[in-house]
């Protein structure tokens, strides 16, 4: 009889593999290096996060019975967009029907004519404006408040000082009315008096000029508006990258991003400020009497 080959080089009979491995017939597979961890992408971190805000927004409200849906978050995330775009829309209106304002009151002035009745009803209209975007800001932070209650933070019904404070959102709100208190009334035309020591005597300035650049604060709602309508800056996966870098995409995030990122925006920045500034300039200079300033465009070129 042959010898047996030696242990090392023995084949490995059904049996004896059965008992090794548990599977009959088969060999042990070759072992691999599985346990390496592969680096996470942005996108995979992305879903991730997706994936554990859809777990938290689908559960059981506070009822014990009813579930909120990401529909529910969705529908508020809309309806913030729509009251955002509609409060700088209304905004802008009003700032613009107070330019239009002023330039018909100064051109009737300068021409000893009266135009009392048309300036009334044009500052009639930008108060009337201003009630609109006042009440699309209550919309929009109606669904602000909404969408942080939908991340389970007990927060009360409606838009009051308390569920503002329980948001975070009640500094910022006082902020944005405050912005839209100054502006041309009706019945309100008084004037102010400054010393001008330039040309040695007071210079006189209506309230209606001096409320009507006021307004110019409300451009203010730029970033807001480029931010939550015209870019994607507001999505979910914008939102999980902010997380995952501790960064806050407020208004200063996006003048930050739109002066690294876009030159067409950066080139429309500057030469709305140049209008902006210019036109400020020439109502603060007008009342000189044969003041160079006294022209727009001798303002565009000086800015």
């Amino acid at each position: 009889a042959a010898p047996l080959p030696p242990p090392a080089q023995r084949p490995v009979g059904p049996q004896e593999d059965k008992a090794n491995t548990g599977v009959t017939g088969s060999r042990p597979a070759r072992r691999t290096n599985h346990n390496r961890l592969t680096e996470p992408t942005m996108e995979m971190l992305s879903a991730a996060l997706q994936a554990h805000e859809c777990m938290e927004v689908n559960r059981c409200g506070q009822d014990g019975l009813s579930f909120t849906t990401s529909e529910e978050r969705q529908r508020q995330e809309d309806a913030r967009r729509y009251s955002a775009m509609w409060v700088f829309i209304s905004s802008m209106v009003g700032l613009l029907i107070a330019v239009m304002e002023n330039e018909t009151r100064w051109s009737a002035d300068s021409k000893g004519k009266s135009s009392q009745g048309l300036s009334t009803a044009l500052k009639g209209i930008v108060v009337g404006s201003t009630f609109v975007t006042f009440f699309f800001l209550y919309q929009y932070y109606d669904a602000a408040i909404s969408l942080r209650r939908l991340t389970g933070v007990r927060l009360g019904s409606g838009v009051s000082m308390s569920s503002l404070r329980g948001a975070g959102l009640f500094y910022q709100c006082l902020l944005e009315i405050a912005m839209h208190l100054p502006q041309p009334v009706p019945g309100l035309d008084t004037t102010l008096s400054v010393y001008n020591k330039g040309v040695g005597r007071n210079s006189v300035y209506d309230m209606d000029s001096i409320l009507c650049v006021a307004m110019f604060v409300r451009m203010a709602y730029l970033p807001r508006f480029y931010g939550e309508v015209l870019s994607d800056l507001r999505s979910d996966a914008a939102q999980a990258i902010s997380r995952l870098n501790a960064v806050v995409f407020d208004n200063t995030f996006v003048v930050k991003y739109v002066l690294a990122n876009s030159l067409n925006c950066v080139v429309l920045l500057t030469a709305l400020l140049i209008i902006l500034f210019a036109y400020m300039l020439m109502v603060f200079e007008r009342p000189i009497d044969s003041g160079t300033l006294g022209n727009f465009a001798n303002c565009v070129w000086l800015i």
